[in-house]
């Protein structure tokens, strides 16, 4: 397994270009490692996350559940 990332804006790289749902599945259709999104992944947008994506990653979604910040996404 491979993490392709960021699927969406992350507040731990404010300013990066993130790849979006479309071009994250095109990417994904060209390998064949089973892939895990990470990057920006929040309740909000947890529905547009690609169905091939085998596992999800959100790093400020699991520092705001240990109390270490905020767990906002950057929008």
């Amino acid at each position: 397994m491979a993490f392709l990332s960021p699927l969406f804006p992350t507040a731990s790289h404010p300013g990066a270009s993130a790849l979006g749902p479309l071009k994250w599945a095109k990417l994904a259709r060209n390998t064949r490692l089973p892939l895990a999104a990470l990057g920006g992944i929040s309740r909000q947008n947890l529905r547009r996350v690609p169905r091939m994506a085998v596992a999800i990653g959100g790093i400020g979604s699991f520092a705001a559940l240990a109390g270490l910040g905020s767990g906002k996404q950057a929008s």
